[in-house]
């Protein structure tokens, strides 16, 4: 088998940005409403604290999603012969590549979104904490392939302990 690599999708966390900006403007209004009826300062003071407001939290929501993009784009899980690997790209370059052998891996389970357009498959592996792929693409039929390379591993792991005795 050559190694797949299991594709995401970003719906989620455009889903995610697009409510997180209604948020930041709807905070960004309703600050702006209070100083307007509430709170009485001078007005230059207030003109100025709601300028650096709306020029603030936008660039940090702008900056955020940035860092956002980039956290999703570097992750990414490999299916290869022996196992599963989790590759997560770092700044400048760093980053970490976890394997997860497929006889470690006790049960999958898929979780699908938008009429199973994406979603998470979630692997309770022996021995660790529960690994979770988020934003996979097609997750029941990505989790019926990890399935099935989990049942291979485990035949040929019985073949090999028969043909050992």
């Amino acid at each position: 088998m050559n190694d797949y690599k299991i594709p995401l999708s970003s719906a989620p966390l455009r889903w995610q940005l697009a409510l997180s900006a209604v948020l930041v403007l709807l905070a960004c209004g309703s600050i702006t409403l209070f100083f307007h009826y509430a709170v009485s300062v001078l007005p230059g003071l207030q003109t100025t604290l709601l300028t650096i407001l709306w020029i603030t939290l936008p660039l940090m929501w702008v900056l955020g999603t940035l860092l956002a993009f980039k956290n999703h784009s570097s992750t990414g899980y490999i299916l290869t012969d022996k196992a599963l690997a989790v590759q997560k790209k770092g700044w400048l370059g760093q980053g970490s590549k976890r394997l997860y052998g497929y006889d470690t891996i006790l049960s999958v389970h898929s979780l699908s979104r938008a009429h199973g357009a994406y979603g998470t498959i979630e692997l309770i592996v022996k021995d660790q904490k529960p690994v979770v792929l988020r934003g996979v693409v097609l997750p029941d039929e990505h989790a019926q392939r990890i399935k099935r390379l989990v049942s291979t591993s485990r035949d040929m792991g019985a073949v090999q302990q028969n043909t050992s005795l």
